[in-house]
């Protein structure tokens, strides 16, 4: 599908050769801190981003890229347009265009964008292309330190995850959404099996660290784990409980277990992510040593209609 250019001097391609995609990833982390833009560069181009990465063109000139890749759970993502200094502002939302076009032509039913804020010419331009911003997350790390040396004692009963539990969990995650503080706006943009999806797609999967938690003889809600064994870090990718078990301290007793967890498997460190917004949930990370160490701001595009 062609997308029409606000630029008619303008050409968007697929940057397909190696030559064009180093360059076009060059661009993306050109506004980068200089000691951190090397890794990042090469991130992104170990993650097979060619299929939606776009280098824009004038006069055979590049001057511009962006990078739209496909998330599993039909989600995608967005990096923020990157320009050479004297590129019309228009060249940025052209390519933002291009990279909303690819992703929604790929079957994607949510975009997202993570803005280290929700002001400036890269908010501006995000809202430009559709994006509207949800919420501000907080990036939290626990160190060894931190953690337990013995199970922590809890009240809940804590089950693995199996295909033969695995509507169950489906179902005690879309319970542990209702009235959620943990970025409410994002509740039934996808649909359940999506959501599963793009957990399980996180870092590398394993069932024995997705937990059921039942207390006395019913299910009260969930933990996810996974390891990033590249980063010599575990992530806390999800927990909630279900409305009506809220209050009795089940969060707290997930999050000290997903710490002793972690020492178990010889990890030095717990990271997750966290509304800012989500007071109950703050207080709880912060009293088991979670500390914050970057914050964004998330821009979702809604590119096709869903049921909850």
């Amino acid at each position: 599908m062609t997308h029409a250019l606000t630029d008619a001097s303008l050409c968007i391609r697929p940057a397909e050769s190696p030559d064009q995609q180093r360059l076009a990833v060059e661009l993306l982390c050109s506004e980068d801190p200089p000691e951190s833009r090397q890794e990042q560069a090469r991130r992104l181009l170990a993650g097979e981003p060619s299929g939606g990465l776009f280098l824009a063109w004038r006069r055979d000139q590049p001057v511009g890229s962006v990078l739209a890749r496909g998330l599993a759970g039909r989600a995608g993502a967005v990096w923020a347009p990157r320009t050479i200094a004297d590129a019309p502002p228009t060249t940025a939302i052209d390519l933002l265009n291009q990279a909303v076009g690819h992703l929604r032509n790929s079957g994607t039913v949510v975009a997202q964008a993570q803005l280290p804020s929700n002001e400036g010419e890269d908010a501006e331009r995000f809202q430009m292309a559709g994006f509207q911003p949800f919420c501000r997350l907080l990036y939290l790390a626990s160190a060894s330190e931190d953690f337990p040396n013995e199970p922590p004692t809890t009240r809940l009963e804590l089950e693995c995850y199996s295909p033969a539990n695995h509507r169950r969990l489906a179902h005690i995650v879309a319970s542990t959404y209702d009235e959620t503080l943990d970025c409410p706006g994002m509740n039934g943009l996808r649909e359940i099996k999506d959501v599963l999806e793009g957990y399980q797609a996180t870092g590398e999967f394993d069932a024995s660290r997705w937990l059921i938690a039942r207390h006395e003889g019913r299910d009260v809600g969930c933990l996810l784990l996974a390891a990033h064994a590249e980063d010599g870090m575990w992530e806390l990718v999800y927990q909630g409980i279900v409305p009506a078990a809220r209050g009795q301290r089940f969060g707290m007793d997930l999050t000290r277990y997903a710490q002793w967890r972690t020492r178990q498997a010889g990890v030095a460190q717990l990271v997750l992510a966290v509304d800012a917004a989500n007071e109950p949930a703050l207080r709880i990370y912060a009293a088991a040593g979670f500390t914050a160490w970057e914050q964004r701001w998330i821009y979702v595009n809604m590119l096709a209609e869903t049921k909850p």
